[in-house]
Formats: structure tokens, sequence, C-alpha cells
């Protein structure tokens, strides 16, 4: 997501595409990770900001990349990817 649908003002939904996308592979069956959730939570719970999770508008820094890695991360996991032998 971009910085800005995670900051936009209340009542204004910028994060409809994310949303739509979501709903689609629900349709279709498809996992789909909704990265706005870690992001919002790390915002939200962590005191963490878009400057920190950010470079810019649209590029994560270090910190947002490693959110982001995280939570496919337990996507992945609960899909039961790697195998466990």
């Amino acid at each position: 997501p971009y910085t800005i649908q995670l900051i936009a003002p209340p009542g204004q939904d910028l994060g409809a595409p994310q949303t739509e996308l979501v709903r689609h592979c629900a349709r279709a069956g498809w996992p789909v990770v909704d990265l706005r959730e870690p992001l919002l939570r790390a915002m939200r719970e962590e005191g963490r900001t878009e400057f920190d999770l950010y470079l810019d508008a649209v590029h994560p820094s270090a910190e947002g990349h490693a959110i982001v890695a995280a939570a496919l991360e337990r996507a992945l996991e609960q899909l039961g990817w790697p195998a466990k032998n």
C-alpha cells in the first residue's frame, strides 16, 4: 500500500484497490495478504509513523520491509509452506 492509504483522513477510503483485490481473491479461492493490516497495526499499537515505515510515499523502509516480510512469512506458514518433513 501507498503511505496515503495508511494515513488517509477520516472518512476517506483510499484502500479501495486493496479491498477489491481481497474480495476478488476470496471469490476465486486464492490466498491473499492485505499488507495494510500489519503496517497499520505497527502504527496503532507500536507507535510507528509513516516516516518509520516508508522512505517516501511508495517505498517501504527497512523497518517497513521487515513488517511486510513477517506478515508474508506468517501467511505462507498458514498455507503449509514450506512443507515440514
